[in-house]
């Protein structure tokens, strides 16, 4: 197998990746958000909930972005602008929920 074919592989693996995990995380971010509505004191979770909302949003970038990815042709000059987007939306939102779980260990204590 050449480099080049393995490289492909590679960066299809991680696109693939990066779609399946992001769509989990819409899901987690919305059941957690809901989760937080349901509780009574949540009050104190207003930017947690906010965080989390736009963290589904932007998880939902890098799914659609990994998606496009996937269905653009091998050689498309778009394919490495969507992977690197889909990568940046995936890290952002990684980042960003590890923050908001931070919030809600350090407020709930």
């Amino acid at each position: 197998m050449t480099e080049s074919l393995q490289k492909e592989e590679i960066e299809s693996s991680i696109s693939v990746d990066v779609f399946s995990v992001s769509a989990a995380m819409v899901g987690v971010c919305l059941t957690v958000i809901q989760l937080i509505k349901m509780n009574g004191n949540q009050s104190q979770y207003t930017i947690v909930d906010e965080m989390l909302a736009v963290d589904a949003i932007v998880f939902m970038v890098a799914c659609i972005t990994a998606f496009l990815t996937l269905k653009s042709k091998r050689h498309s000059p778009f394919k490495n602008k969507l992977e690197k987007i889909s990568d940046g939306c995936f890290l952002l939102a990684i980042s960003t929920m590890v923050v908001a779980v931070a919030l809600v260990a350090f407020t709930v204590l």
